[in-house]
Order: structure tokens, then sequence, then C-alpha cells
């Protein structure tokens, strides 16, 4: 069935007589929609988002509905792979949000989900809540006839194993093999009491790399023989799967062989496992990469980097952004033991450029929300205009009728007036709501760019003076400069403030006006810190945003209070966020 659907999607996505005809976007096809969108987010991740935008743009059931919901949640778990956390979770609560209002739940897939970003940033905690509680919610779902009137039991079951599995890459993480074994052996025992089997391959091979890390070595090769046992036994529909769990197994015996020196063995099993992945991008790209740290360890230096530059390419092509960073310094690494320094400038010119390209990526939603702006503002047009028909209409037929007529399509008038009042003024609230939000948070996220921009110069600059250090003549020398002057200039921060201020007055108009009617002598530097205080950032933050010390920013809020009149026990934060604005015109400040 999946297969069928898959055929159906890319049929869609390539064609764009089939994307006009809308049809295909309606309620009966629901889970055909769904099961499409599923099917390829993990093999096509670029396709998977352009069909996503189509099924957003044309799917036609009225709102809330599960289809939205599931099309938000595969877009978080879109831009989580794609290595873009601040997207992944925007759309996860835009699921969340949208669950909530269609079926008065929050599936426990989308607790996963969340849980999977805490657990690839590093926070096992939190992961490790989450999976716990999703696992405790499918167990009772699992038995509640309320949510099997919706979902299949099967679907809890499946839910049940994968939060276990997920529970047990944590403990690996913790170094507790015992406790991972425990739950790798429970979530299969569960896939063996499904009646779809087909994930029984997935416990096999997690048991596998478990093994491998806790040094059980002797257990890999058979948890990646009953995995091509299992693949076999049991059809998958879906061939995508099936070629991952034939090219797990044979990338886990690859890497066993080469860790007990059997280099022929190694070489042929992980060829096969590329042959397996060759349809499946974000297998590949990290297979790739695996290769090329085993090439790097053994000294083999030409070998990684080709192997690196393949799996770079894949991750350009596919905008797997965490792997393209990743591959990018290890290809530094490469390059340094090369003794290559001018292609290392390269490389750190290109993690510059990709940190424009994520700022650019992270606003890419905020057209979303202007787009969703634009169709309230256009309910409101259409709504007066059928207020004004109305009127017109009654206004005729008033000539035409007795007073008695008049009287009464007079009161009706009065009240269908009222209701399109009020209609009118929920629409006005919501697109002001929609707008304040849209500002605050392109606000946000141009903060936050800005200072990630500015931790990461300062890591480039560290970079590039600790290579400096091995130069020994000044030709070397002066290749390297270029990029120090670059970086300078880049710190410097002035296009960081126009940016910031252009995002800050469409969010809080006439908030320098205020301030100086409060002091006039306030200085350029006492505005701006008011501003980063308004948009809600710490002391530190606003060190890491200018470039300046800690202490620096304390010393000038210390001024600032004295300036605005502030005792000791009034919050110089409270006061600023507190400050009221009347609508009066923007001051031009630079």
């Amino acid at each position: 069935m999946i297969a069928k659907y898959s055929f159906i999607i890319l049929t869609i996505i390539f064609s764009n007589q089939l994307l006009a005809n809308n049809d295909y976007f309606v309620k009966k096809n629901s889970q055909a929609i769904r099961d499409s969108l599923n099917a390829i987010k993990f093999v096509n991740p670029n396709d998977a988002v352009e069909f996503s935008f189509q099924i957003l743009e044309n799917y036609s059931e009225k709102r809330p509905n599960r289809v939205f919901g599931s099309v938000y949640a595969a877009l978080g778990q879109i831009y989580h792979i794609k290595g873009l956390p601040r997207q992944s979770i925007d759309y996860l609560r835009l699921a969340e949000e949208e669950f909530i209002a269609a079926i008065d739940y929050v599936p426990p897939w989308q607790i996963i989900n969340f849980g999977n970003i805490y657990f690839a940033n590093g926070f096992f905690d939190e992961a490790y809540k989450s999976y716990k509680r999703a696992y405790d919610l499918f167990t009772e779902f699992k038995d509640n006839q309320e949510f099997l009137e919706f979902n299949k039991e099967q679907n809890f079951m499946a839910g049940q194993a994968t939060s276990l599995n997920n529970l047990a890459l944590i403990e690996i993480e913790r170094k507790n093999f015992i406790q991972a074994e425990q739950f790798f052996r429970q979530a299969l025992e569960i896939r063996k009491l499904r009646n779809d089997k087909s994930d029984k391959p997935h416990s096999y091979l997690s048991l596998a790399e478990l093994y491998y890390k806790w040094g059980k070595f002797g257990r890999v090769s058979t948890m990646c023989d009953s995995s091509d046992i299992a693949v076999k036994n049991y059809s998958i529909s879906d061939k995508s799967i099936e070629s991952r769990y034939l090219g797990m197994a044979e990338q886990y015996r690859a890497i066993f062989y080469d860790h007990i020196g059997n280099s022929i063995k190694s070489a042929s099993s992980f060829n096969k496992a590329l042959e397996h992945y060759e349809k499946l991008p974000i297998e590949k790209t990290r297979l790739l990469s695996i290769i090329s740290s085993l090439k790097f360890e053994k000294g083999e230096l030409s070998e990684a980097l080709s192997n690196t530059n393949e799996a770079l390419s894949i991750a350009y092509e596919q905008g797997l952004n965490r792997e393209k960073i990743n591959l990018l310094n290890d290809k530094k690494e490469i390059l340094y033991k090369l003794g290559d320094l001018a292609r290392v400038q390269g490389i750190n010119e290109e993690l510059l450029q990709i940190n424009k390209a994520n700022v650019t990526e992270q606003n890419r939603d905020m057209l979303i929300n202007i787009e969703l702006k634009n169709e309230l503002s256009a309910g409101l047009a259409l709504l007066n205009k059928q207020k004004e028909q109305r009127k017109l209409i009654l206004a005729f037929s008033g000539l035409s009728i007795l007073i008695l007529g008049l009287v009464i399509f007079s009161i009706r008038n009065q009240y269908l007036a009222s209701i399109q009042a009020k209609k009118l003024a929920e629409q006005s609230k919501l697109v002001a709501e929609l707008e304040l939000k849209t500002t605050e948070r392109e606000l946000r996220n141009v903060s936050t760019a800005i200072m990630e921009k500015n931790e990461m110069l300062e890591s480039l600059k560290k970079d590039v003076n600790y290579a400096s250090q091995f130069l020994s003549n000044s030709d070397s020398k002066h290749l390297i400069q270029p990029l120090k002057s670059k970086l300078d200039d880049a710190s410097l921060g002035k296009s960081d403030w126009v940016e910031f201020k252009n995002h800050f007055d469409r969010a809080y108009p006439n908030f320098f006006d205020e301030l100086s009617k409060i002091n006039k002598n306030l200085t350029i530097q006492d505005l701006r810190l008011c501003a980063y205080l308004k948009s809600g950032q710490t002391t530190k933050e606003v060190a890491q945003f200018t470039g300046l010390s800690v202490r620096s920013i304390e010393s000038r809020r210390y001024r600032l209070r004295k300036k605005l009149g502030l005792g000791r026990n009034n919050s110089l934060f409270d006061f600023i966020q507190k400050l009221k604005l009347p609508e009066v015109s923007h001051t031009n400040f630079n």
C-alpha cells in the first residue's frame, strides 16, 4: 500500500498537470495523502517539503483537521533531520495546536518528535522524560476504545516499541548497556506480537549497534544475520525501508570487520551497504562520513577526503544542514593534516556562508504567517462587500413593500449588521494578533541568528589564529590575512544593529520617542541597550549580541538606571517591558 502511495505522490510532485488538479486534496483521500507524505519524508526530504506546502495550500477539508496536523508534524521531522531545530520546533508546535483543536488530544508520536530534538541536541534527561511519557500514553491508548476509534491497536504497539527503542538509545549514551539491552528486548517482543512484523529488523539492528558499543563483538554478526532473515521472511512493501534495513546490516558488519582487522570483508560490506543506500541520501551521507573517519584514523587521507567530498555533495543537494556542517569540519581536519591551509581558509568562508543561509532558511516560515494574514485581510474585504450588498438589497426591497415590511426588514438588517460587525471585529483582532506575533517572531529569530553568527565568528577567529601559529613564512601568513580581515569586519556588528532595528521598529513602533520624552539626554548606546532589554535579552545575551563583556553591559545598565531615575527596588527590565507606547511617528534613530 505504501509503495502505491509513494508512486502517487511522486507523480503529483513532478507533474504540473496533476498539481493543478485539486480533486486529489479532498477529505476522502486524507489517509492516502498522509501515507504518501510519510513514505517520502525521510527518503526525499526536499520533495516532501514541496508536497507538504501543496497540501497546506490545496487541502479542502474544514480546519482544524488531522491532515494539517500530520503535515505540520512531518515538516517538523524533516527540518529536524535537516539540522534546523528552530523551524522543527515551530512546526511541531503548530501540529500540537492543530491536533488539540481537531481531536482534543496530542498524539504520543508528537511527544516522541520533541524527544528526538532534545536527544539530537544532547538534552538526554528531557528526551528521556518525553520518550517515557510517550510510552505510557501508547500503553494507555492501546486499551482505550475511545482512541481505538481513530487508530489501530497495531499503531499504538508500534509506538510502544519505538518509545522503548529510543529509551535504550539514551541508556547507551549513559553507558548503561544492561538497561539498554532490556529496553531493546522489550521492543523486540512487542514487534513480534504485531500483525505487521516488518519492523522486527529494526530491533535486531539496534541490538547489533548496542553490542558493538558494549564491546560484545561476537553478537554483532548474529544480530545482523537475524535482521536479514527477518527481511526475507516478512514482505516489506516499501522497498526504501527494505533497502535501509539491508544497508544497516552490512554497515554494522563492515564496522565489526574493520574493528577485528579484516579489511577485505570490511570493504566488501561497506560497498554492499552503499549499494543499498543508493536511493537513501541521508543514510548514504552518514555512511560515507563513517568510512571517511575510519580512513582518517588509518592515515589514508586522500581516500578520506574523497569520501567526505562525496558525502558533502549529497548533503548540499538534499539540504542536510547538520550533516553539511559536520562534514565541512571533518574536511577541514583532513586538510589540516595534509597541510593545505589555503583550502582550510576556503572552508571557513564556506561555513560563514552557511550561517547566512541558515538565517534565510529560518525566516522562510515567516512567509506562511504573512500569507495567513493576507487570507484574513481578504476575508475582511469579502465580509465588507457582502455587508454593502445586503444593505442595497434591503434598500431596494423596502421601496416595494408596505411600512410594516420596511420595519421587519429594518429589524432584520440591524440583526445581520450586528453579526457582521461582530465577525469583522473578531477578524480584525485575529489580524492584529497575527501581525504582532509575526513581528515579535521575526525579531526573536533575527536576534538569535545574530548571536549565533557572533559565536561562530569568535570560533572561526580562534581557528584562524591557531592555524597561523604554524605558518613559518611571510607568504603563508599573507594567505590567511584576508580571512582575518573579513572576520574582523564581520565582528563590527553595524549591519547587525541596522537589521535588528528594522525588525524592532516594526514590533515596537515609537519606542525610542517614548524614551526620549523621559530623558532627552539618553545616548545612542543607552537607546540600543533599552531596545535589547525590550526584546527580552539577558545581560549575557546582550554581551553576545554586541561583542562586549558582561561587565561592560552591567556598567551601562547601572548608568542607564540613574538616567531613568530608578531606585534600588525598581527593576530596569520591568520598567522597559511595561513602558506604554502611544501611536506616534517613528524616531529616525540609527
